[in-house]
């Protein structure tokens, strides 16, 4: 008898909240119900609900893309063990993606060929870090701050359906205009999603605007005291220091509670590694692949 999967909708995240595996210690972003929900955006993703186990899939041409299983660590091997006969029925090919290197550690690597790719580990940062700034190693980050402050007048606030979501959009486009970025219909979709699902996801998206233009808009989400993740953070870099503004003040916001804030992998971008790593993250969570 094979598994029961169904298609993911939003109603799933109460059952990823009752699993609650951020505040187990695992901390990478496969394991958060935002991250996979809002990244479905062709609704390809589909779910197997069991009392103890949760298995997440997305659907590929030629093969079964698995997320971590949700499920207690003793159980880690046996739902494995299923998705390799589920896709053995199928007669597709299948990889389970995002594994920290505890679980992969947990499973028999005579079965298994287990893998990683540094371009897949998410940054994870001390929140007090990004909140202050403090110290030498933050040095440039204060002066782009201050260089910003002392040049705008701006406000900051929570995002507003009526007044700021077509000029989220519209900055967006302009972002994109300017780096030309190969991920842009994917975020374009993952931003629609979020600015018509934020209450629901718990998403806190901030704004900031200098002179009645948006300049930079940010969203994350804090559900627990041991991580908070940031899914979007976009800005107009014709303005100095706009980056640098907008990460401090949604982390003074939004993350004075918890330990860590993950800024999710950088998808092998030089540019995007660069920027993440100038933040000077205290772990990189490597994640790990498994075939057959």
């Amino acid at each position: 008898m094979g598994l029961n999967f169904r298609s993911l909708v939003l109603e799933d995240k109460k059952i990823f909240d009752k699993f609650a595996m951020p505040q187990k210690g695992y901390l990478n972003s496969e394991l958060n119900f935002a991250t996979i929900w809002l990244w479905d955006t062709e609704s390809r993703t589909q779910i197997h609900v069991q009392d103890d186990l949760v298995i997440v899939r997305m659907i590929c041409c030629d093969k079964r893309i698995y997320f971590p299983p949700l499920c207690d660590d003793a159980l880690l091997p046996h739902a494995v063990d299923l998705i390799a006969q589920e896709s053995a029925r199928e007669g597709m090919p299948f990889e389970i993606c995002g594994l920290t290197e505890k679980r992969a550690a947990l499973l028999d690597r005579t079965k298994h060929k287990i893998t990683t790719e540094r371009w897949e580990s998410d940054y994870l940062y001390n929140a007090q870090d990004l909140i202050t700034l403090v110290g030498k190693k933050f040095h440039s980050k204060r002066n782009f701050v201050t260089r910003f402050r002392s040049a705008h007048q701006f406000d900051f606030r929570a995002y507003d359906e009526q007044s700021d979501r077509e000029n989220i959009l519209g900055l967006f486009k302009k972002w994109n205009e300017t780096v030309a970025h190969e991920t842009w219909a994917r975020e374009h979709g993952v931003i629609l999603r979020a600015l018509d699902n934020w209450k629901d996801l718990d998403l806190k998206i901030s704004v900031l605007y200098v002179d009645g233009i948006l300049v930079a808009f940010s969203a994350v989400q804090a559900t627990n005291s041991q991580v908070g993740y940031t899914y979007l953070e976009k800005a107009d870099t014709s303005y100095v220091g706009v980056y640098q503004m907008i990460n401090q003040l949604t982390a003074i916001a939004h993350f004075q509670n918890v330990k860590y804030i993950n800024r999710q992998d950088d998808m092998g971008i030089e540019g995007l590694r660069k920027a993440k790593m100038s933040y000077n993250p205290v772990m990189l969570i490597d994640k790990y692949r498994v075939k057959p």
